[in-house]
């Protein structure tokens, strides 16, 4: 098990731009607040993948920690029917879920999760892993396509978050109908993090 973990977390190191690097330039959708929305096209996909920047009084830290602990172990979102922790380290998780959407099938997939130091900060990111999930159950769709992360760096005496996000749902699922949804979800957390990090107490950047 050990040595599966190393691999997964070497593979994240070694790869990222495999996934995560993209050339299409990113284009402003709206502003909603402090929160600045983002997106841009990914090839041969309906789907965007999309982008919050803000900043805050945190620290980069704080909010690492904060963030990769919620991601993993913290209430799953609405839609999650049940989550299972398949593997479970100081910086690599190995998530399970079951989601069931309002009007689709229910979906599953397992992903990976890792936390990464960074320049003046600490990233998280995380894509779907389904060589690590167990057998498909009958009546489920799996999601072969979502990846995303987190970026926290100290500026100027603040901190700024970055929060991307790819997900494409898999089956008949319309994208007009799912993009609004995409959207909320991605500044819902983006807040939900600053919220949880200010109830554990963090300071701001020295």
């Amino acid at each position: 098990m050990q040595t599966l973990s190393a691999l997964t977390a070497a593979l994240l190191l070694a790869v990222p731009d495999s996934v995560y690097d993209n050339p299409a330039a990113w284009q402003p959708e709206e502003t909603d607040g402090e929160l600045q929305l983002e997106a841009r096209a990914i090839e041969n996909s309906s789907w965007l993948e999309y982008r919050v920047k803000t900043s805050t009084e945190l620290t980069p830290q704080a909010l690492c920690d904060t963030t990769f602990e919620q991601v993993t172990k913290g209430k799953p979102g609405e839609n999650v029917k049940s989550r299972k922790l398949l593997k479970d380290e100081p910086e690599v998780r190995v998530l399970y879920d079951l989601v069931d959407a309002p009007m689709v099938s229910t979906r599953d997939y397992a992903m990976t999760v890792t936390k990464l130091p960074g320049e003046g900060g600490c990233r998280i990111r995380f894509k779907i892993t389904n060589e690590l999930a167990p057998a498909l159950p009958s009546g489920v769709v799996r999601m072969e396509k979502m990846w995303g992360g987190w970026n926290f760096e100290a500026r100027g005496g603040k901190t700024q978050i970055t929060h991307f996000l790819y997900a494409d749902p898999a089956g008949a699922v319309p994208a007009f109908i799912a993009r609004g949804t995409q959207k909320k979800s991605i500044k819902e957390a983006v807040r939900r993090m600053i919220i949880k990090t200010r109830e554990g107490g963090a300071a701001g950047p020295k």
